[in-house]
């Protein structure tokens, strides 16, 4: 049995991990995602920092322990039970056919299609591939998430003072509840909740007869933060996870960050590709990302903010997007945050090239 998709119109968006077997990182799920499960292991000592460090109410998303984080839920929850109970956030997504991902995916699932087919009595044929992804927040304790916008709006004014040339937003920072729905109307919004879940619908039809279609879903619980837009700008929007105290302090700076860069990544995909791109952004918004959350961590007294901000980088080798970051975080320390913003926008490449050198 073959299987194909059709090449598709896709927005940039980045993630992590897969709960049933599937995969997709299309959307960028920040190493805040992608990180958070190794930062849990690289940071033994979080749990006991959380009983001897005193917050205030400023720092109240900071008081969250590994075991906390590592049970909240530690059960998997069917992508149907998830989409009528959680936040729909964004509209729902095709999966880019061609990129690394789609066929992760796409190989990951043909062995239940197949056992499908074989059990509906359908033909063993050539079947068409769809993959579409749908983001579902999970709410929080208001005393978290007004925090937590309380330290966007600071951390946002913050990366404009220090980088200069970012396009400035206003962005409406916006805790989810349990009958929202951003669906619609989530556009400049910056949303906040505890977690969130990633539904994934997998079709397969037969190209000869629609008719013999099979339909598979998956639901996949994740940590951390995102920013989901189209490669225009037209619209965008983002989701800050209150639950991870290990990516939150860099959080806002990494996603608002690829609101100016997003422009110069998609020219940059025309020319190379679109999983090398997705690299070259990550690369760029996340190192910039890691000196402000030390800085802001030093000048605000984040409590234990150093810390974090170093163990939320635990992994990154691991996972093909970030692979550069810790190469483009010398750099910086060698010549400095603006000039690796400014050189990103000037050409993508010279700057992969110059961190590589």
């Amino acid at each position: 049995m073959k299987m194909s998709g059709k090449k598709v119109k896709h927005q940039r968006r980045e993630e992590k991990g897969n709960q049933g077997g599937l995969k997709d990182p299309s959307k960028r799920r920040l190493l805040q995602a992608a990180v958070a499960a190794a930062a849990l292991a690289v940071v033994p000592t979080v749990s006991y920092i959380v009983k001897h460090i005193s917050y205030d109410d400023r720092w109240a998303f900071l008081e969250r322990g590994n075991d906390r984080i590592r049970d909240y839920h530690s059960s998997p929850l069917g992508w149907k039970f998830v989409a009528n109970n959680y936040v729909p956030m964004g509209e729902q997504r095709v999966i880019m056919p061609g990129t690394r991902e789609f066929e992760e995916i796409r190989l990951g699932v043909e062995p239940e299609i197949i056992k499908e087919i074989k059990k509906r009595g359908f033909d063993i044929a050539e079947y068409k591939v769809a993959v579409t992804r749908q983001e579902y927040g999970v709410p929080d304790e208001a005393r978290y998430t007004e925090s937590v916008v309380d330290y966007c709006k600071k951390a946002v004014d913050f990366l404009y003072d220090h980088i200069l040339g970012l396009e400035r937003h206003v962005i409406d920072w916006t805790p989810i509840n349990q009958k929202d729905n951003f669906g619609t109307g989530f556009n400049q919004k910056g949303l906040i909740g505890h977690s969130f879940y990633e539904v994934k619908i997998v079709s397969a039809a037969n190209k000869a007869d629609k008719k013999q279609s099979i339909t598979l879903g998956r639901s996949q619980h994740q940590t951390g933060s995102f920013n989901n837009m189209d490669f225009y700008g037209k619209w965008w929007y983002i989701f800050i996870g209150a639950g991870d105290p290990h990516t939150i302090i860099k959080a806002p700076f990494s996603e608002v960050i690829p609101l100016t860069i997003t422009n110069r990544t998609y020219e940059y995909r025309m020319q190379f590709g679109y999983d090398k791109a997705i690299q070259a952004g990550e690369t760029v918004a996340e190192a910039i990302s890691y000196r402000l959350g030390l800085m802001i961590s030093k000048e605000f007294g984040i409590p234990n903010g150093k810390r974090l901000v170093e163990a939320s980088m635990g992994g990154l080798d691991t996972l093909p997007e970030y692979r550069s970051v810790p190469q483009a975080i010398r750099w910086i320390d060698k010549n400095s945050m603006q000039a690796a913003f400014n050189l990103y926008m000037e050409s993508p490449k010279k700057f992969m090239d110059a961190i590589r050198a």
